[in-house]
C-alpha cells in the first residue's frame, strides 16, 4: 500500500500540473467574427465551370445502350446512333421522340467492351443515291463474343479480334439490307484495347478516313510496312482510277483488304514494302477523329498511356506526320532521327490530373452558341467527363473548361464505363455528347441554363476574396486565424503560411485520430513564396494564394490565385499552367518549374476519400504556434480556448495527442519521420477508397497492414522482385524510386511536384537501410498455399500477418467462360466447411470480388463453387459443374464488405451461405456439384479488370475437414 505522504505527493503533483497548464496564457483570447464563406463573398457551391454551361439530355425519352456515337442520316428527319455492342438505332430528331428503329444488329459477331465493338460509322457522300452506310467494329467469328455488357471479355486471344471496315446498304426505311455487307478492311488483331474508331468521308476529296491503334502492342507503332495499326488511313472506296487513285499493292501481314483504291498523293505511295493506306502514323488509341469542313482542318483525340492525354491536329496539305507514339507520350520532346515520316507534337495535352481518356470532338458550327463557341473545338475527357473548349490564344493551346457531363447510371462495369463516350451532330450542327451506361445511356446537349449556378460568382482576384486586409504585407482579414502544421507537404521547396475563417457561433468536430468535421462556409488559405537565391534563404518571391472552401453540399472546391509581378493582386488560375523560375545560385543560376494548380487540380488530392480538407487534424495541429500577441502556444488548445470545437478538449489531455513531426527531426526515431512524412504527403490518396494502389499511407493504420514494408505494387517499374519497401534493399523499394525522380511517368505525388525533397528521400532510403533484410517468401502459414490461375494481366500475391490474409488479383472474372484468379488453398478430403469474414474489396471493378471457394483443380476452367463478396454489386454464389463449360451465377444479398461468406460440402452436395456476423447465417443456395473427393478449399480474388489489381483482406478464416474435426487459422475467433 502507498503511504499517506505517497498520495500527498501525487496530488500536489497533479494539483500543480493543473495550475500550471491553466496558468499559461493562451494564443488566441477571443473568437474573431466573421461571416461564413469569408463573410459571404465566396460561393456556397463550387460555380458552374466557365460561366453557366450545363450539360442537359438532348432527347431525355430515348436511351440506349453504351452509345458510342450519334451523326445525322443525310437527307432524312433522323439520327442513327450505334453502340458499342454492335447495334445501329435511329429516331427522329426531335427532343419529344419516344420511338427509335433498330438499323442493323450485328452483336453475334462484334466484340464489345474497352476499346473495342462497334466504334465508327459514317455515311457516303452519295449516300441520297447509293445509301452505302460504312461501319468500323471489333469482329469476332460469329458466336464466340466474350462477356456481355456487364462482363469483361479476355483481353487478348491472339488472333480473334479483327478490326473491320465494313460497307452495308440501307432501304428505303434506312434499315440495313441483311446480306449486303462488303468487307473492305480485314485486319486481324489480338487485344480489345487500342483499336481507334475515329472514321469520316473527306468533304472536298470523298476520300475515306479512319484511325486504328496499336492493338496494345508497341510493334504495332512506327512503321508502316506491316499492318494498319497505329494511325490514320485514306483510301478512295469509289476507285476511281486514272490520275487520282490505283489498286493497293499488297496486303497487310495479318488480314485481307478489298474494294478501294489508294489515293496517288498518300504520302507512303511507292515507298518500299510500304501499306500505302498510311496517311499519318504514331498514334496509341486514337479513339475519335472528325474534319471541321469550313477549314479542312483535322482533330485527333488520342488516348494517352500513364500521365498524359493529347490532341492532334493535321493542316489542310499536311501529311506523313509522325505523331510520336510510342516514343514521346504528350507534349515532351521531339523523335531523334531516324524515323518514319514528319515529327509532330501534339497541339494541346494535358496530364491526368485533369481527366484520363481524352474523348475527341468537333469544332463548333451550330447556331444556337455561335457567338460563344462559333469556330472553335469542343472535346473532353471520358473519366473526368469535363467538357472543354480549345483555347489556341497561348501557346501551347490549352483548354477552357465549360460543363461536367452527368454519369451515366447502373453499374460501372469497367475502368469508366458511365462517362462521356464521343460527341456527334444533329440536322442543325449542334453538337452531342454520348453518355455511356450498360442500362441505358442518354444524349446530351450543351445549354446556357440547366444545373443551378452559385449565388455569387467565384472572385476573379484575391483582392476581390476579403481574405487580406493588406494585400501588400498580407496582412490577414480580421476574421482569419493562422495556423501550422507538424510535418508539411512538401511543395518544391516553397514557404507557406495558412490561415483558417471559421464562421462566428459555427464550429469544428474534433477528433483525436482521423479527420475532423468541418462546417460549411469554413474557408481555408494558405500563401506560396519561393526562395529565389541559394545564397541567400530569405529573399522569397510571391508565387500564389490557395483558397479552399467548405460548400453546401458537404464537399469542398478551390480556387487558386497567381500574384502578378507586382505583388499589386493575384489572378484566378483556370487550368493548370507551368511558370520557369529562374533561381540564383553561387555559381550562376538555375531553373525551376512551378506548377499553378486549376480548379479541377485542387479536387485531385482533396478528394471525398480524404475528407477534402488536408493537413487540419489533431496529429498535424498538436504542436506550438507563436501567435501575433507573442505568446507561444499549442495550438488545439489555443483553438479549444475560443469555442472552435463543438465538444471542449480537456486540455490535460492534449499532450497525450498524436502528433507528427518533421522529417528533419532528428531528435524523432527514424521510422516515426518517415511514416509522419508519408502520413502528410501521401495519405490523402493512398488510403482506402482513393488512388488505385495497394499503399495504406495513413500513421493511424498500424504499420503491419499499411502494405508498406515488403507490400505489394501495382506497377513495378519492371524492377525485379520489386516491393513498396524492400527492408535492406533500397534498388527494390518502389516508394523510394518514386520519390527520387521527378519522371511524370513515376514521380509520387504525381500532381505539381518538380521538385525532389532530399531531405526526405535521405531519411527514407536511411530507413529501408536500417531495416533488417528479409527474404520475401510464401509468408504463407502452413498447409496454406498461393497461385494465379488463368490468364491474368497482372501477377498476383497473398501474405499473412495479423490474423488476416491480404490477397491481390487481377484477372477479368469468375464467370461465364472466365476464370482468372488469385487462389489461396489447401487440400481437402471429402465433406468439409470453409468461412471466413471479407474486410475489404478494392474496387477495380464493380464486380471485383473475394470468397471462399472449392474447386476440383488448380488449372482454369474446371469445376469449382464460389461464395464472393463483390466490391460494388453485393455477394454472390458461381459454380462450374463441367470442365470448361460456362459457370451458372446467382445473387445473393445486396450487401458490401465487411460480410461473411462460407460454403459447405456434404457428398455431392453444396450449401453456400452468407452472414453479417459470422453466427446468423442465411442460406444463398443449395446445388449438386459433382467433384472428386479430394479438392481445393480456399480464398478466391479476381479484379474483374486484368489490367488493375484488386487488394482484398480476408480474416477469420477457418476450414473444417473432416467436419468431426476443426481446423482453425491462428488467431481465427470462429461463430
Amino acid at each position: 500500500m502507498r503511504s499517506k505522504a505517497s498520495w500527498l505527493a501525487i496530488c500536489f503533483a497533479t494539483l500543480m500540473l493543473m495550475l500550471k497548464v491553466h496558468a499559461q496564457p493562451y494564443g488566441l483570447t477571443e473568437r474573431p467574427a466573421v461571416g461564413p464563406f469569408l463573410n459571404n463573398v465566396m460561393p456556397e457551391q463550387a460555380p458552374a465551370i466557365s460561366g453557366d454551361w450545363s450539360a442537359v439530355p438532348a432527347y431525355p425519352y430515348v436511351v440506349f445502350t453504351n452509345t458510342v456515337g450519334v451523326l445525322p442520316v443525310p437527307g432524312t428527319d433522323r439520327l442513327v446512333v450505334w453502340e458499342r455492342e454492335g447495334r445501329i438505332w435511329s429516331f427522329v430528331d426531335n427532343s419529344n421522340t419516344t420511338e427509335k428503329r433498330l438499323v442493323l444488329d450485328i452483336h453475334n459477331q462484334c466484340q464489345g467492351w474497352d476499346d473495342s465493338g462497334l466504334l465508327g460509322l459514317a455515311f457516303h457522300p452519295g449516300f441520297a443515291t447509293n445509301h452505302f452506310m460504312f461501319i468500323y467494329y471489333t469482329w469476332v467469328a460469329p458466336g464466340t463474343v466474350k462477356g456481355d455488357v456487364h462482363t469483361r471479355p479476355p483481353m487478348t486471344i491472339i488472333g480473334a479480334y479483327h478490326d473491320r471496315l465494313e460497307r452495308w446498304t440501307l432501304d428505303a426505311n434506312n434499315v440495313a439490307i441483311p446480306g449486303s455487307e462488303t468487307i473492305i478492311v480485314d485486319q486481324v488483331g489480338d487485344s480489345v484495347w487500342h483499336n481507334g474508331g475515329g472514321m469520316f468521308f473527306h468533304p472536298v476529296t470523298g476520300f475515306l478516313y479512319w484511325t486504328d491503334g496499336d492493338d496494345a502492342n508497341g510493334t504495332n507503332t512506327q512503321n508502316v510496312t506491316h499492318n494498319l495499326f497505329s494511325g490514320v488511313f485514306r483510301v478512295d472506296v469509289d476507285k476511281r482510277g486514272g490520275n487520282i487513285s490505283h489498286p493497293p499493292p499488297r496486303q497487310p501481314d495479318k488480314g485481307h483488304t478489298a474494294n478501294y483504291y489508294i489515293p496517288n498523293d498518300n504520302p507512303f505511295v511507292g515507298q518500299t514494302n510500304a501499306m500505302e493506306e498510311y496517311f499519318c502514323l504514331g498514334l496509341r488509341n486514337p479513339h475519335r477523329m472528325t474534319i471541321d469542313p469550313e477549314t479542312g482542318r483535322i482533330y485527333i483525340g488520342d488516348v494517352g498511356e500513364q500521365t498524359r492525354e493529347e490532341l492532334d491536329v493535321i493542316e489542310p496539305g499536311e501529311s506523313a506526320l509522325n505523331f510520336q507514339w510510342n516514343v514521346i507520350e504528350g507534349n515532351q520532346g521531339d523523335l531523334t532521327p531516324p524515323y518514319v515520316g514528319i515529327n509532330r507534337r501534339p497541339i494541346m495535352d494535358y496530364t491526368h490530373s485533369d481527366g484520363a481518356a481524352i474523348i475527341g470532338g468537333y469544332v463548333y458550327r451550330g447556331k444556337e452558341f455561335a457567338n460563344d463557341l462559333g469556330g472553335r473545338y469542343i472535346f473532353g475527357d471520358n473519366v473526368s467527363r469535363v467538357i472543354w473548349m480549345l483555347d489556341e490564344s497561348k501557346s501551347p493551346a490549352g483548354k477552357i473548361p465549360l460543363c461536367i457531363l452527368p454519369r451515366g447510371t447502373g453499374p460501372n462495369a469497367g475502368s469508366d464505363y458511365l462517362g462521356l463516350s464521343s460527341f456527334g451532330l444533329n440536322h442543325d450542327n449542334e453538337l452531342l455528347m454520348c453518355q455511356m451506361s450498360s442500362i441505358g445511356g442518354r444524349l446530351y446537349k450543351l445549354a446556357r441554363s440547366g444545373a443551378p449556378v452559385a449565388s455569387r460568382p467565384l472572385p476573379k482576384k484575391l483582392s476581390e476574396t476579403g481574405a487580406f486586409a493588406d494585400l501588400a504585407t498580407m496582412k490577414p482579414a480580421a476574421g482569419l486565424v493562422p495556423y501550422t502544421v507538424n510535418s508539411p507537404l512538401w511543395s518544391d521547396g516553397a514557404v507557406k503560411q495558412r490561415w483558417i475563417a471559421l464562421a462566428t457561433n459555427a464550429t469544428i468536430g474534433f477528433a483525436a485520430n482521423g479527420e475532423w468535421n468541418f462546417p460549411s462556409g469554413t474557408v481555408f488559405v494558405k500563401n506560396f513564396d519561393l526562395p529565389v537565391d541559394d545564397t541567400d534563404p530569405g529573399k522569397l518571391r510571391r508565387l500564389e494564394t490557395r483558397v479552399l472552401v467548405c460548400d453546401t453540399n458537404g464537399a469542398v472546391y478551390g480556387a487558386s490565385y497567381r500574384w502578378r509581378l507586382d505583388n499589386s493582386d493575384a489572378d484566378i488560375v483556370m487550368n493548370m499552367t507551368n511558370e520557369n523560375i529562374a533561381i540564383t545560385t553561387a555559381t550562376g543560376t538555375r531553373m525551376q518549374t512551378w506548377s499553378y494548380p486549376g480548379r479541377q487540380d485542387c479536387l485531385r488530392c482533396h478528394s471525398p476519400a480524404s475528407g477534402g480538407v488536408l493537413g487540419v487534424k489533431t496529429r498535424q495541429l498538436n504542436g506550438d504556434y507563436t501567435y501575433p500577441n507573442g505568446v507561444t502556444d499549442n495550438q488545439i488548445r489555443a483553438w479549444n480556448h475560443i469555442g472552435m470545437f463543438s465538444k471542449p478538449v480537456d486540455e490535460a489531455s492534449i499532450s497525450g495527442l498524436a502528433k507528427l513531426v518533421k522529417v528533419t527531426d532528428t531528435n524523432a526515431p527514424l521510422e516515426f519521420r518517415v511514416r509522419s512524412y508519408l502520413d502528410a504527403n501521401c495519405a490523402q490518396c493512398h488510403r482506402p477508397g482513393g488512388a488505385p494502389a495497394l499503399l495504406d499511407a495513413r500513421i493511424d493504420t498500424p504499420l503491419s497492414r499499411q502494405q508498406l514494408i515488403n507490400g505489394f505494387v501495382g506497377n513495378t517499374l519492371n524492377i525485379p522482385g520489386a516491393r513498396s519497401v524492400v527492408p535492406g534493399d533500397t534498388n527494390k523499394s518502389v516508394l523510394l524510386a518514386r520519390m527520387a525522380t521527378t519522371s511524370d511517368t513515376m514521380k509520387m505525388p504525381p500532381l505539381a511536384r518538380n521538385t525532389i525533397d532530399s531531405n526526405a528521400v535521405a531519411a527514407v532510403a536511411a530507413w529501408i537501410n536500417s531495416l533488417q533484410a528479409t527474404p520475401v517468401t510464401n509468408g504463407l502459414p502452413s498447409p496454406w498455399r498461393h497461385m494465379d490461375i488463368g490468364k491474368v494481366g497482372l501477377a498476383g500475391d497473398a501474405s499473412f500477418a495479423d490474423d488476416q490474409f491480404n490477397i491481390v488479383a487481377s484477372g477479368d472474372d469468375i464467370w461465364n467462360q472466365a476464370d482468372q484468379l488469385h487462389f489461396v488453398y489447401q487440400t481437402v478430403t471429402g465433406d468439409a466447411d470453409i468461412r471466413a469474414r471479407v474486410v475489404s474489396v478494392y474496387n477495380s471493378g464493380g464486380w471485383a470480388k473475394a470468397g471462399v471457394m472449392f474447386r476440383e483443380s488448380l488449372t482454369d476452367k474446371s469445376k469449382h463453387v464460389y461464395m464472393s463478396v463483390s466490391a460494388g454489386n453485393g455477394t454472390a454464389f458461381v459454380q462450374r459443374l463441367a470442365t470448361g463449360d460456362d459457370s451458372h451465377f446467382k445473387a445473393g444479398t445486396n450487401t458490401m464488405a465487411p460480410y461473411w461468406v462460407r460454403l459447405v460440402r456434404q457428398g455431392d452436395i453444396f450449401n453456400a451461405y452468407t452472414s453479417p456476423d459470422g453466427t446468423n447465417w442465411l442460406n444463398t443456395i443449395t446445388v449438386t456439384n459433382a467433384m472428386n473427393q479430394q479438392v481445393y478449399a480456399g480464398l478466391a480474388v479476381t479484379g474483374h479488370n486484368n489490367q488493375v489489381l484488386n487488394s482484398s483482406v480476408v480474416d477469420h478464416v477457418q476450414v473444417q475437414s473432416p467436419l468431426t474435426a476443426e481446423v482453425t487459422m491462428p488467431g481465427a475467433s470462429g461463430p
